[in-house]
């Protein structure tokens, strides 16, 4: 039989996620496909309906031409593919009507994107899912006669992923699109699998809100963030109120008994190189601050009442610091403060405007550990769905006799129950009926259930590493079913159990990235389990 390779996450799997989701990748642009888009001198390529078109001041002004709403569109049918990413932005501002714009299959359409609002600063991204027609139209958003609005920097353009030569930037990718994760040296650490997330801090980036109590601090959204793009992030500074003491940028929560969470932000030195992240309020955990050094990476003061904490180094002087606790059976409110802090870890900071940090993405999420930032950018918290991956049996030459499976991957938790490989039916994700699972943990490295979704075999293979690359091998056969981790002891059963009959070979994880897998139509040897895993 001969082989089979597939270097992209598109080439085999069937991906499901039903949300947007965040990826530190490599990601770059290709060529502008709205022409005047910036209205520097004309307006052609614009189409009118029900209005008017002129440039007034460097911006395209719409303006009503009768008792309907008037609208302009740009016409990229053509330009564009199916399935490909689409980033898009633009500028509006209301005259004597509010603005608005629309992406879709035909002028007015809003099949990608709408927004409305008196003025608009606007950008996103947008699959081409169903036909390559692509009109951008921008519209006057009342019905008078002689109504009008302005637009500028109106841009559309492909999003190429993955070359070499492309930054790293914090990505957020639409509903649908597979996640291929980097590490901040630019390593690719493979296909990112979560489970769903909700981000329960409204205004996540917005920390201008008046949800974000400022206490002796300025905060002003002017600095490029870890998505790469401008004014994105916000320099929390001092005051400049004169003397010396602590100034801090808090806000309440609200939370579940009982329950671990995980609470994160982005910082950037600046002027400061500290950030201290404070947990209080709380019965437990006890209030209490972590230091985390913006410049080195390192944290340099640890809390003592919190389950864990983490820095995550993310590309351009960018890291991601999180916080790990367990609320009391009384807890249901709480309060999480950032401060900039001095090298020395001291919180009495000058109040002359030269103690600032930058901050992005603030999260609190129910869970024991940080899974990719979800963007709230306004009052209501948003949920990002589960990533759910698959591949039939049928397209790799699979032997139902017997087979073995080697996958390299990391996660950021040791579960003994999430699968990082699973063989079963088309019910793989909620059922245990016919499954072979690979998990990743300290126990239960292969599992095997029969039809009605008991467990008739498992296999503890040592224990799986956490946070770095680990390289897992199971195979299934009656009598030589077996799990090895890292090049270690192959470790065997020797039951009579049968290989269940399978359909699809799924991927799904409370948190991973899966950079490879082979499959082998037979039950490898020993010798050759320990070599491909090491």
């Amino acid at each position: 039989m001969g082989t089979k390779n597939f270097d992209n996450a598109l080439d085999l799997i069937t991906f499901s996620r039903t949300s947007g989701g965040t990826a530190l990748r490599r990601v770059g642009y290709g060529s502008e496909l709205v022409t005047n888009g910036t209205f520097d001198t004309d307006v052609s390529g614009w189409t009118a309906a029900n209005a008017s078109l002129s440039i007034v001041g460097g911006r395209l002004r719409v303006t009503n031409t009768g008792a309907v709403s008037g609208y302009a569109s740009f016409d990229m049918s053509g330009l564009v593919s199916l399935g490909e990413v689409f980033s898009y932005g633009i500028d509006g501002f209301a005259g004597t009507s509010n603005a608005g714009f629309r992406l879709g299959r035909s002028p007015n359409a809003s099949d990608y994107s709408s927004s409305f609002n008196s003025q608009v600063g606007d950008s996103g991204q947008f699959v081409i899912a169903t036909n390559t027609n692509l009109f951008f139209t921008v519209r006057v958003q009342t019905s008078g006669i002689g109504d009008y609005a302005e637009f500028d920097n109106i841009s559309v353009k492909e999003v190429i992923f993955d070359r070499a030569t492309d930054p790293l930037v914090l990505f957020t990718h639409p509903a649908e699109i597979p996640r291929i994760e980097y590490d901040a040296a630019g390593a690719v650490k493979g296909l990112l699998i979560e489970e769903a997330r909700t981000n329960l801090l409204t205004y996540s980036q917005d920390f201008t809100d008046g949800s974000w109590a400022k206490t002796r601090s300025s905060v002003t959204l002017d600095a490029t963030g870890p998505d790469g793009a401008s004014n994105s992030a916000t320099t929390f500074s001092d005051n400049s109120s004169g003397g010396t003491g602590p100034v801090s940028l808090a806000r309440n929560v609200t939370v579940a008994t009982s329950t671990v969470y995980t609470a994160s932000v982005f910082a950037k030195a600046d002027q400061l190189s500290k950030l201290r992240f404070n947990i209080t309020n709380f019965t437990t955990p006890a209030n209490g601050g972590t230091d985390f050094d913006l410049s080195s990476g390192a944290i340099t003061l640890n809390n003592p009442n919190l389950d864990s904490e983490n820095i995550e180094d993310c590309g351009n002087g960018w890291y991601r610091c999180s916080v790990t606790f367990t609320t009391d059976a009384a807890d249901t409110t709480g309060s999480i403060t950032f401060y900039p802090a001095l090298a020395d870890g001291g919180l009495s900071v000058p109040r002359d405007g030269t103690s600032s940090i930058l901050v992005y993405g603030a999260q609190l999420e129910a869970g024991s550990f940080p899974t990719s930032y979800i963007p709230t950018n306004s009052g209501s918290t948003v949920t990002r769905a589960a990533d759910v991956a698959s591949i039939p049996v049928s397209a790799f030459g699979y032997n139902q006799k017997a087979g073995s499976v080697v996958v390299e991957f990391e996660v950021a938790q040791s579960n003994n129950i999430d699968g990082i490989v699973t063989l079963g039916g088309e019910t793989w994700q909620g059922s245990n009926s016919n499954k072979v699972l690979s998990a990743a943990g300290t126990v239960r490295h292969l599992r095997v259930f029969d039809p009605s979704g008991v467990e008739i075999l498992a296999i503890d293979a040592g224990t799986t590493p956490v946070g770095q690359t680990v390289k897992q091998a199971f195979t299934v056969k009656p009598r030589n079913y077996s799990a090895i981790i890292d090049g270690g002891s192959v470790v065997e059963d020797a039951s009579t159990v049968a290989v269940p009959l399978f359909t699809l070979l799924g991927l799904r994880h409370s948190k991973a990235t899966i950079k490879s897998i082979q499959y082998y139509p037979r039950r490898l040897s020993n010798a050759q389990l320990q070599e491909l895993t090491t």
